[in-house]
């Protein structure tokens, strides 16, 4: 959940690969972060160092975003927006874990992949990768970055969101 140990942990990870892949920084500071005041929450509970549980408290919540520049010059400044989200819903009020693995790990790691195929063979249009946080809290991590982006937002032709994948659709 958004500002626990793990969530932490993932973010850490996640920017990690976003560097080893060589994705252009394009958060808010020249890097891949892009923090946004968090929601407030209240049935969210996290898993504390401790091992104490916690109502999640977090103040500020974190998307990463990076770009994979398009090989064509004339159409380097049209994008195609890939999305997925880490965050997920932590632990419940006796400390069972909910575990994301297919909402949405899965997701993340299918943009991750297409990030590192893509950029052996770049495709003539930029593709930005937005992993997102806050997702579980009413899509907030995306309403976030889609309302101040960081490129200007008539130059996405198209997105997708890959979440979740491997398991059929929930009804």
């Amino acid at each position: 959940v958004t500002g626990s140990v793990g969530h932490l942990l993932s973010m850490t990870y996640l920017l990690d690969e976003m560097e080893d892949i060589g994705l252009e920084p394009i958060g808010l500071e020249g890097d891949y972060v892009y923090p946004y005041a968090a929601s407030p929450g209240t049935d969210f509970y996290q898993l504390n160092e401790d091992g104490s549980i916690s109502i999640s408290s977090a103040e500020v919540a974190y998307d990463l975003v990076g770009r994979l520049p398009g090989s064509n010059p004339d159409k380097a400044n049209e994008h195609i927006l890939v999305m997925a989200h880490y965050d997920h819903l932590g632990v419940d009020a006796s400390g069972n874990v909910f575990n994301g693995a297919f909402d949405n790990a899965a997701g993340v790691a299918v943009a991750l992949e297409l990030a590192r195929v893509l950029s052996a063979a770049r495709p003539e249009r930029s593709v930005i990768f937005l992993i997102t946080d806050e997702e579980e809290s009413g899509l907030d991590g995306a309403r976030a970055w889609l309302s101040d982006p960081t490129i200007p937002i008539d130059q996405i032709r198209f997105g997708f969101s890959v979440d979740p994948v491997g398991r059929p659709s929930l009804p």
